[in-house]
Order: C-alpha cells, then structure tokens, then sequence
C-alpha cells in the first residue's frame, strides 16, 4: 500500500472515531459519483429536499443526522438506504469533507455540530425511483452533471461539491486515459 493512502485511512479513522466518541451530533452525506460514457461528464446522484416537507425544495446530497450511537458510516448507510435505495462498501467511502459548527445561539444546544461528506464510487442496492418515507422531505434520486449542479447546489453543501469535483477531475482524466487505451 503506498504512504499516501495509509495516511488517508488514518485520517479518515481519526475523523469518525472522533466524531463517534464524542457528546456532539452529525451529519452524514454521501456524494455518489458516475463518469457518463456517452456525454463523458461526470455525474452526481442527488435529491431534492424540503426541510421539514414545508419550505422551498434544494437540490443537495443524500444525507441526514444521525441517531443516538450511530457511527458516521452507519449513519451515511442507513441516510442512503432510505433516501436513494443504494448502499456504499466501507472501502467505497472515503471522507472527503469535514465541517465543525459551533452550538447554535439561544438554542438550548451546548454540543457542536459535525458535517461529513464522503465520496462513493460504487455502491450496492437498487437505485429507488419513488420518493422516501420522509415525509415529503425527499424526491426520488437523480443524476445530475457537474455542470448543471454547480449552479443549483444547496449552499451547505457547496465546499464538499467542490472538493469532490477538484477530487474527480483527476479520475475522469485517469478514466479517460483508460477508455482510449483499451
């Protein structure tokens, strides 16, 4: 294994052990990727979301907060079963962003707040193609260019989209290397 990547399984242990042993809640995202053979773009799978099933509908990752005693990567499994029907491998799920909120003012809430965003390649399962169970909080998964989302991405989840692109150039120019190879 080279040094870089043992280094990035050390890190990404030292994030969700932290996360996990701590008094502090999370969020968990999973932003699932494909490279379109036929447009040669890559792709994200996505959501629209209603808070609460009121409000205006964003376009954002799947995701949501965790429950009491999840991991991280329990969470982002459980999040993408019910939200998109599909399921990463752990060695699928690299973290890719780590955001810390400090406590809300005037909300009662004395713990900070975490935001995970893992990038998956593969994943198992079956892609839903009917809303979830969230009250209306959640359409049916779809797939979205890196173009195209770029201008319609929920602004929570901007610095993760971006990293996952900065992230994926890289491999789209490796796939693309590969395609006119074989």
């Amino acid at each position: 294994m080279e040094k870089e990547q043992i280094i990035k399984e050390m890190e990404n242990q030292e994030i969700l052990e932290m996360i996990h042993n701590s008094e502090n809640d999370f969020f968990a995202a999973g932003i699932f990727y494909t490279f379109d053979t036929d447009s040669r773009e890559i792709k994200f799978l996505v959501v629209n979301y209603r808070r609460d099933g009121i409000g205006p509908l964003q376009i954002k990752f799947p995701g949501g907060c965790s429950k009491e005693g999840e991991s991280p990567f329990e969470n982002l499994v459980r999040e993408m079963k019910t939200e998109t029907g599909l399921f990463p491998a752990q060695n699928e799920a690299e973290i890719i962003q780590h955001q810390i909120f400090p406590p809300k003012k005037n909300s009662g809430a004395y713990n900070v707040h975490h935001k995970v965003f893992f990038l998956i390649g593969k994943a198992g399962g079956i892609l839903k193609t009917v809303s979830s169970a969230d009250a209306g909080e959640v359409s049916p998964p779809f797939w979205m260019s890196a173009q195209n989302l770029s201008k319609v991405i929920f602004p929570g989840h901007k610095l993760a989209f971006k990293r996952a692109c900065e992230l994926l150039s890289f491999k789209k120019r490796d796939y693309a290397y590969a395609l006119m190879n074989v």
